[in-house]
């Protein structure tokens, strides 16, 4: 079914509302109009709302069209230190500015001993960055060479520079927003990394740089189980969104499966009925919705073949 069809039936199944009104009096879409955009509103979010639909009984809906993937490399930079003395806490290096998250949870190697970064203290200007250190230093660091890794990974809106592997998992907008992530590759070594519980976590003292071999799913992205020692190529394959349905395009198809169309009127209507205060007529649509989707879901549910759910969904102002 096209977006125009679908709207067409909420329009039809609610008794054409005045204030949905989208056609010119020749049966033209307006397809600027305050009826159009509420409903394409509506169906837009009734296809987020069904690929994250949880049953009564527990069970999610889950799609095999909406994995995706994306790829990153882990973040290990070096540099020299130009300032410091034995005993403090802070060095001037020529470490780069971090506008997004000042060093902050990173891990600085220093003659072979790790410090944890508290932040960096220099502002958005010039070209070296003054790390502050949560342990006193027991060398002199003035000319040595550091490294510093980070560990915590998040989704970010951007398509990737082509040539160019990002230091974050990137997901066009085109895409839909990340939902669950699936499986984490190590491209460099070869090998998928283990998921680890939330539970598992802990505040390592001191910190370990080494290779991960694990991850745990966080927030809106992932942290690795130790700071890694050298940059590497990471897949993430994850769960999204179904990609949103533009005002303008009226033949565009909803990307669920097409036998998901028809949940996907009784969604709107649902909405519909909602809106208008209708409650009786609501809860008979809810129910229609729900026995249908128990009926059709067959081989798009995959509930248990992964992990449990990590949802981090902000679809208005995306992640």
């Amino acid at each position: 079914m096209t977006l125009e069809s679908i709207v067409q039936e909420i329009y039809e199944g609610l008794g054409e509302p005045s204030d949905l009104e989208f056609r010119s009096g020749a049966g033209d879409i307006l397809t600027g109009s305050t009826g159009w955009l509420r409903l394409v509103d509506a169906v837009n979010r009734a296809c987020i709302e069904l690929s994250t639909w949880k049953f009564p009984e527990g069970r999610t809906l889950k799609f095999r069209s909406l994995e995706a993937n994306t790829v990153f490399a882990s973040e290990v930079l070096t540099a020299t230190v130009s300032d410091g003395a034995i005993g403090t806490a802070t060095l001037t290096t020529s470490l780069p500015i971090q506008a997004d998250n000042y060093y902050a949870g990173w891990v600085v190697t220093l003659a072979n001993a790790q410090y944890r970064v508290f932040m960096s203290t220099t502002a958005l200007s010039g070209t070296d960055t003054d790390l502050l250190v949560l342990s006193p230093l027991e060398v002199d660091p003035v000319g040595e060479t550091i490294s510093a890794s980070r560990r915590e990974y998040t989704f970010v809106a951007a398509t990737p520079t082509f040539g160019t592997v990002p230091t974050n998992p990137t997901v066009p907008a085109a895409i839909g927003t990340p939902l669950e992530i699936i499986s984490v590759y190590d491209m460099t070594s070869a090998t998928e990394l283990e998921t680890l519980s939330r539970d598992a976590q802990g505040f390592e003292t001191p910190p370990s740089v080494q290779t991960p071999t694990a991850y745990y799913k966080v927030g809106r992205g992932l942290r690795f189980d130790t700071w890694p020692d050298a940059s590497a190529n990471y897949t993430v394959r994850f769960f999204r969104t179904p990609n949103v349905l533009a005002y303008a395009d009226t033949t565009a198809v909803p990307e669920l499966p097409e036998n998901y169309h028809r949940a996907i009127v009784l969604w709107g209507m649902w909405w519909g009925y909602r809106r208008m205060q209708e409650n009786n007529s609501a809860y008979a649509t809810k129910r229609d919705l729900d026995d249908l989707l128990r009926h059709i879901r067959g081989e798009y549910d995959l509930e248990g073949q992964y992990s449990d759910g990590q949802v981090f969904l902000n679809v208005d102002g995306r992640f």
